[in-house]
């Protein structure tokens, strides 16, 4: 499999490690390639999303951490006079 299928999707948010792998976003190659494809026919994970939803940032830092090579560079080395 090249392209990552609705199953593999899934998988990727299963709150089983051992199967929530499936990292390359559409094309799956990427998971054969470093080793964390799974194929499981018909397989659905027993429960998708996060084991401890403590343990994820909050949603502020997520959008920040998305945003943060968009912003103006400050300090030396910014080519501002």
């Amino acid at each position: 499999h090249v392209l990552a299928s609705p199953e593999q999707h899934r998988l990727h948010h299963s709150t089983d490690l051992s199967e929530a792998g499936h990292y390359g976003s559409d094309l799956s190659i990427w998971d054969h390639f470093f080793g964390s494809y799974t194929w499981r026919p018909g397989r659905e994970p027993v429960a998708v999303g996060l084991g401890d939803p403590a343990s994820f940032p909050p949603t502020g830092e997520i959008v920040s951490s998305f945003l943060h090579p968009l912003r103006r560079a400050k300090g030396p080395g910014t080519g501002s006079a």
